[in-house]
């Protein structure tokens, strides 16, 4: 069966975009920009289970970037000492704090992205299972 013209295009764009999720950690909406509409994208995802997996393998290889990211940024105090005239070395507050908001910024979106991995583990002792109730102790919650 033959491809259109358009339809090779569409798929190249589609594996430009996937690339630029996975490998540059860009955003869907920032990838997409001027390639293509989110819907023809959401509807190429519709049709094809492959084109949905790959997306959704790209999308977490984008948090284990973002991840990496975070170790670099923490580990880079290239900037953070400044040598004033005098030869005294003082750090630079406003690039340390920089780096701190971009790396709570990272560090927030990992965990609203992929919370199972990166985020704060709430039920350790449980394993998602209910506890069992001792006696004399009233455990209640909201959904009971």
């Amino acid at each position: 069966m033959a491809t259109s013209k358009g339809s090779e295009k569409k798929e190249s764009l589609f594996d430009d975009i996937i690339t630029d999720i996975s490998d540059n950690g860009k955003s869907l909406i920032s990838s997409l920009k001027g390639r293509m509409s989110s819907q023809t994208f959401y509807d190429m995802l519709e049709k094809d289970s492959e084109k949905s997996k790959r997306y959704a393998r790209a999308t977490d290889e984008r948090a284990d970037l973002m991840a990496d990211e975070i170790l670099t940024i923490s580990d880079n105090v290239g900037k953070d000492l400044v040598t004033l005239p005098d030869g005294r070395e003082i750090v630079d507050n406003a690039v340390v704090q920089r780096d701190r908001l971009r790396v709570d910024s990272r560090k927030w979106l990992l965990a609203k992205l992929r919370p199972k991995k990166y985020g704060d583990q709430i039920d350790v002792t449980s394993g998602g299972e209910k506890i069992q109730q001792l006696p004399g102790i009233v455990i209640t919650t909201k959904n009971e």
